[in-house]
């Protein structure tokens, strides 16, 4: 009990540096460190808007889903449309997280992250559930508020 405790505590700490390293705003990750609560941004990206939003209950007991199923800690949520090949785009969810394995953090903020511009992320497709997957997305930072590239 006490080493599960341990590791969700150290994932919590890694969550709060990416949060730094990515720039996500001072607002949201207090926000995140005192009760919780996951960031949330919607971005449309035809008319070019990000917005800050609250995650709705639907939406954190989703993120909750994925965490236990996939052990890991969400700890950013961005809602938009993905482009599939042919063109068409579908509704998802870029669910930014902290995974297990505690030796890879180092590597994950320094060669990702900071040299690659690359966040590890879980994409979830709304529209094709089964297509939803573990990836390395592009980010862009938008005045705190993170938002996929990819």
């Amino acid at each position: 009990m006490e080493g599960e405790q341990s590791l969700k505590d150290r994932m919590l700490v890694e969550a709060l540096e990416r949060m730094v390293i990515l720039g996500v705003s001072l607002e949201d990750r207090g926000s995140f460190s005192e009760t919780g609560a996951i960031p949330k941004v919607f971005v449309n990206h035809k008319e070019r808007k990000v917005q800050r939003r609250e995650a709705t209950d639907e939406e954190v007991e989703m993120c909750r889903k994925w965490e236990e199923e996939k052990k890991f800690l969400v700890y950013y949520l961005i809602q938009d449309e993905g482009l599939w090949p042919d063109g068409c785009t579908f509704p998802r969810y870029t669910l930014l997280y902290v995974d297990e394995y505690v030796n890879d953090y180092k590597f994950v903020k320094e060669k990702s992250i900071k040299a690659c511009g690359a966040v590890p992320a879980f994409i979830v497709n709304m529209e094709e559930p089964d297509c939803s997957e573990r990836a390395e997305i592009s980010y862009q930072n938008v005045d705190g508020l993170i938002i996929n590239m990819s």
